[in-house]
């Protein structure tokens, strides 16, 4: 190839490479500047759906499914247990309620309780009665109409009967 056809190959590709779709170079002030937004054509199916409004709060409401289990609180929660057997008449508190130590929870028919209440019933009235008697005793002896062991006999059976009535007061 000659000199001639040499130049004027490398003239047909610089011109072809100079028509590519490569961008030209900017000059360095335009190029600082922000280039505006590009912004897309849009069809008039596309605006149909769209709604432009202004922004706002909104609260949004929205269920949480998720599986769990509820239980007391066990720092919280105290056993109550009866001390005698029966059958619940009437119950006077809800679960969840708060109550103080001495409220009443609920109504029991016992046959156990009724026992109680009628052997502190007869404590009680051993304890008049014996009472009655070591007046009597203390009494007789002053006219030095009775023995000293017999005082001293039913002042044993008024600790006696003393003794019997607090324990079935206890146990009432």
């Amino acid at each position: 190839m000659t000199r001639a056809a040499l130049l004027a190959t490398l003239g047909l590709v610089l011109a072809i490479s100079g028509c590519g779709d490569r961008p030209s170079e900017v000059p360095l002030a335009a190029a600082s500047k922000p280039a505006a937004p590009v912004v897309p054509a849009v069809t008039s199916e596309a605006t149909s759906a769209v709604t432009t409004v202004a922004p706002e709060y909104r609260t949004r409401h929205s269920a949480l499914e998720t599986s769990g289990k509820v239980t007391f609180n066990e720092e919280a929660l105290v056993r109550i247990n009866a001390t005698v057997t029966g059958r619940v008449l009437e119950v006077l508190a809800k679960p969840g309620d708060s109550v103080e130590p001495g409220h009443r929870l609920l109504v029991v028919d016992s046959p156990d309780l009724g026992v109680a209440k009628t052997d502190y019933a007869k404590a009680t009235a051993d304890v008049e009665r014996s009472e009655a008697a070591l007046k009597l005793a203390r009494e007789l002896f002053e006219v030095r109409a009775i023995a000293a062991k017999e005082i001293r006999d039913a002042e044993n059976e008024y600790r006696r009967t003393m003794a019997e009535r607090e324990r079935t007061r206890v146990r009432m």
